[in-house]
């Protein structure tokens, strides 16, 4: 199973149900609030292929409700860097 760790560089923070993400040293910092630092906290937190499920859950949603819009977020998390797929309990990222 895979699930995801921050990419290399990133360095995060997680404050007052906020998270701080930023690649190191330069930044700049994106600040995550409400559902995207959960979706954040939870795509860290365990694999990809409960992702969805997990977030559902927390925020009292159908799962076909909100899949469209985690999977969209993770992509944009991905793209960018500041997270890489591996495997699930690893610290290092695939590829």
């Amino acid at each position: 199973m895979t699930g995801f760790v921050p990419g290399p560089g990133v360095g995060f923070v997680v404050e007052a149900g906020d998270v701080y993400v930023a690649r190191l040293p330069d930044g700049p910092i994106l600040q995550l609030t409400d559902t995207a630092a959960l979706i954040w906290e939870a795509a860290l937190a365990g694999p990809r292929q409960t992702l969805v499920m997990r977030l559902a859950e927390l925020v009292a949603a159908e799962p076909a409700n909100i899949s469209g819009d985690v999977m969209d977020f993770i992509d944009r998390l991905t793209r960018e860097g500041l997270i890489r797929p591996a495997p699930v309990g690893d610290t290092e990222p695939i590829g």
